[in-house]
């Protein structure tokens, strides 16, 4: 591929607050190599997919389902809280949400994550495969923006009770009552205070597995340049860093671009909680995630 063709190149873009910093690298470093082209996760994986943008930060499931022919190790990554991906619950939830804690502690004592992922991945997916109807179990409404959000809450789900209850919340979900539900980005930012309680999914996945959980990589329709890979990999990677000693610098910027949130975590606590470089740990977390998504298919 000619330089010049990589110098327009079509970025898909998530304006989440999750991407801020290192879309303000972005701009201040490469912007004239590449045009933008906004939505939410959902919606860029469908314009990555339609070959409508060359390379985006998309949903780590395409990875597994679109099979890109350009993948770049950066994305969104969480080592614990995520903050901006939960399940919400409410006060009637409470015995539910007891009973998904512990199911999890159970599960938790049976893995051996030194042993083969695929092995790992089966022993997750069976744990519960002979659960009877739970009497007590809400429905769920999950999200339309998200691929990887709704097959992490699907995976945890049917491990934790059984692929008959999994089903059962999503098919309640059309019944009157209130559900659970599955929020991610900005809009779970602004809600968390409607619930009573939350599951923090990247959170979750670490306490249950030690890895961190990828939800978005950067994949492309077409290759990368050398030399524009390297620069992105590099930029991510001192965003990353910058936002983890000094998040106050982007979090200044932000105000004075858009003004404060309306919510009560503080931007600087958010994208502390963030990475953007894909370790080798974050490539772990990811492989044992797609092979889970892979399996429970």
């Amino acid at each position: 591929m000619s330089e010049e063709i990589q110098k327009c190149l079509r970025l898909g873009w998530i304006s989440y607050l999750n991407l801020y910093p290192l879309f303000y690298e972005l701009k201040q470093n490469i912007s004239g190599l590449f045009s933008l082209n906004y939505g939410n996760p959902a919606e860029i994986n469908a314009l990555l997919r339609e070959k409508i943008v060359d390379l985006a930060p998309s949903s780590s499931i395409c990875l597994l389902h679109d099979k890109p022919i350009e993948s770049v190790p950066i994305g969104v990554v969480s080592k614990g809280k995520v903050h901006s991906v939960y399940l919400g619950f409410q006060k009637e939830h409470k015995e539910f949400k007891s009973f998904l804690e512990e199911r999890a502690k159970d599960l938790k004592k049976r893995l051996d994550l030194e042993k083969k992922l695929d092995i790992q991945a089966q022993k997750i997916l069976s744990f519960s495969k002979d659960e009877k109807l739970i009497s007590f179990l809400p429905s769920i409404r999950l999200t339309k923006a998200s691929q990887t959000s709704v097959e992490l809450t699907r995976i945890l789900l049917q491990s934790l009770l059984g692929d008959v209850n999994a089903k059962k919340m999503e098919e309640n979900s059309k019944e009157t009552g209130a559900s659970v539900e599955l929020l991610i980005g900005d809009e779970a930012l602004k809600r968390r205070e409607e619930f009573l309680d939350i599951l923090d999914l990247g959170e979750f996945w670490d306490d249950l597995t030690g890895l961190p959980f990828v939800f978005a990589v950067w994949q492309g329709n077409q290759k990368l340049n050398s030399s524009l890979k390297k620069q992105l990999i590099e930029l991510a990677f001192l965003t990353q860093k910058k936002m983890h000693e000094d998040p106050s610098f982007y979090e200044k910027n932000f105000v004075k671009e858009m003004g404060r949130p309306s919510f009560q975590l503080s931007l600087s606590e958010y994208w502390r909680s963030l990475f953007y470089s894909i370790d080798d740990d974050s490539k772990m977390g990811l492989d044992l995630f797609l092979e889970l998504a892979k399996k429970r298919i």
